[in-house]
């Protein structure tokens, strides 16, 4: 199929089948960040196929030691040989005393703003049972708090 031609968007199912992933994975980088581009059709999510493959090329790595770096070299302190100094080389890590690139310390702070949500959302979570449980008890007649 050539690539320029239109194809048909597909549910989340099978956007999970293509790239290999489980349906839940692909759900949370919708919903945290970090997954391709999706359409949102009413309420059915779709994932148009040409944003998947720009999705996974965006992802493609030659090695595990750089992210994002195809080039082969020697790293030391976290910086490759002549490369030129990073605007962050002489800032520490407050937690560790590694040196902070920009990159780094902007996936620092996004895991933080996740865990945030995930605790919040677990807090209202609770909260919500909590009135109900005080609900209940306030209908047959034996609630504590009046």
């Amino acid at each position: 199929m050539d690539p320029t031609q239109h194809r048909k968007p597909i549910n989340a199912s099978e956007a999970a089948e293509y790239l290999g992933i489980s349906v839940s994975t692909l759900s949370k980088r919708r919903v945290f960040g970090g997954g391709p581009k999706y359409l949102k059709l009413g309420r059915r999510v779709v994932y148009d196929p040409r944003d998947l493959d720009a999705w996974l090329n965006a992802h493609r790595r030659a090695s595990t030691s750089r992210p994002g770096r195809s080039g082969i070299g020697t790293v030391r302190a976290g910086v490759l040989k002549g490369d030129p100094a990073p605007a962050s080389a002489g800032r520490k890590c407050c937690v560790q005393g590694n040196s902070v690139n920009s990159t780094g310390a902007a996936q620092a702070r996004e895991l933080i703003l996740a865990e945030l949500r995930r605790a919040n959302f677990r807090l209202r979570q609770r909260r919500r049972y909590l009135e109900t449980i005080h609900r209940r008890s306030c209908l047959r007649g034996i609630c504590r708090k009046s």
